[in-house]
């Protein structure tokens, strides 16, 4: 995708989910982020998610298409959420609501293998 076309996709999908949370009491316990495919330091939070698998090469083999990932920093916890959620305003809301309401399931822990059903809804 085109980084125009991934910027637009962001700002309308991300942006007025983000001023709302940012707008709400919990407003410090939450940041978000979007970024575009081959940055490194993306690679390196997209790992720590367990977004993708390790390549032959020791690189980051990540999927096709956009990806969505839930970082819980201070509890060390990870969700990917790719093709969970859709990549929507709408998704993202319903993302926030469920990792509110304790509905994401139980994540997956810094330096556990993730398991295929992990993260999934219920």
């Amino acid at each position: 995708m085109p980084q125009a076309a991934a910027e637009a996709l962001a700002q309308g999908a991300l942006g007025e989910v983000a001023a709302g949370v940012k707008a709400g009491p919990d407003a410090g316990e939450w940041a978000f982020n979007w970024s575009v495919r081959g940055d490194e330091l993306v690679q390196r939070v997209l790992a720590f998610a367990g977004v993708g698998k390790a390549g032959k090469e020791g690189d980051w083999e990540l999927p096709p298409g956009n990806l969505l990932a839930l970082l819980d920093v201070p509890s060390q916890v990870t969700w990917n959420l790719t093709g969970k959620y859709d990549i929507s305003k709408e998704g993202l809301g319903k993302v926030v609501a469920d990792a509110k309401a304790g509905a994401l399931g139980a994540g997956r822990k810094l330096g556990e293998e993730e398991d295929e059903e992990e993260g999934a809804k219920e």
